[in-house]
């Protein structure tokens, strides 16, 4: 169903749609916390409803999962696009992430976004990360993206360029400031994007729940 607040409050619950992997960040602390889960409990709280989290095995089917009707929030660190808001409307941001190329470390690391001409990138297809090296891209057309599958969570991501498969990921500021210091082989010497802000999804025409 697709009902706004008051419909919510007669089915007694909010529908809230996570991401699968269970751990989020938070850039002022030390340890990581579950921020999705936390915002989604203290949203649901506050409503007075019963928190139902609803888990997306693939990050390019939350939208889709909220348009349809299958959850009524979407609570997944999700980076406002312009892409994005031309089919769901966004709270409040609560949180504001730069981001970050990730790679090895070398003698030939490029240091200015420039630099990334001729260099291979690789993303979830359907990240906000992805729209940021697509937008580079359109800057310097030498640059190669990478699709990657969705249904990949950034931590195989990042640990895969540590590895080598992939030469370079981009990643969101507040995620390697909490994971940063367990690769000792990697370093993020070029912020891609600046304050890109993040927010609660929600369908459009849920204008009272907004």
């Amino acid at each position: 169903y697709t009902g706004d607040l008051t419909h919510l409050r007669e089915q007694g619950k909010l529908r809230v749609i996570v991401r699968p992997d269970p751990l989020a960040f938070m850039p002022r602390n030390a340890e990581p916390v579950s921020i999705d889960r936390d915002i989604a409990e203290g949203l649901a709280t506050s409503l007075g409803l019963e928190l139902e989290l609803v888990v997306s095995d693939d990050y390019s089917r939350m939208i889709d999962m909220l348009i349809e009707g299958e959850g009524d929030v979407i609570a997944a660190v999700l980076t406002e696009t312009e892409t994005r808001r031309e089919r769901i409307a966004f709270s409040v941001p609560y949180l504001f992430v730069d981001e970050v190329l990730v790679t090895m470390e070398s003698d030939s690391m490029p240091q200015t976004l420039s630099d990334l001409a001729d260099y291979e990138i690789a993303v979830r297809r359907a990240s906000s990360n992805a729209e940021t090296a697509s937008e580079i891209k359109a800057e310097l057309p030498g640059l190669r993206i990478r699709e990657l599958d969705e249904t990949l969570n950034t931590e195989e991501i990042v640990e895969r360029v540590s590895q080598g498969v992939y030469p370079a990921t981009i990643t969101d500021s507040n995620y390697w400031a909490a994971v940063g210091g367990y690769y000792d082989n990697l370093k993020t010497p070029v912020i891609v994007a600046e304050d890109r802000p993040v927010g609660l999804g929600l369908r459009q025409e849920s204008t009272e729940l907004r």
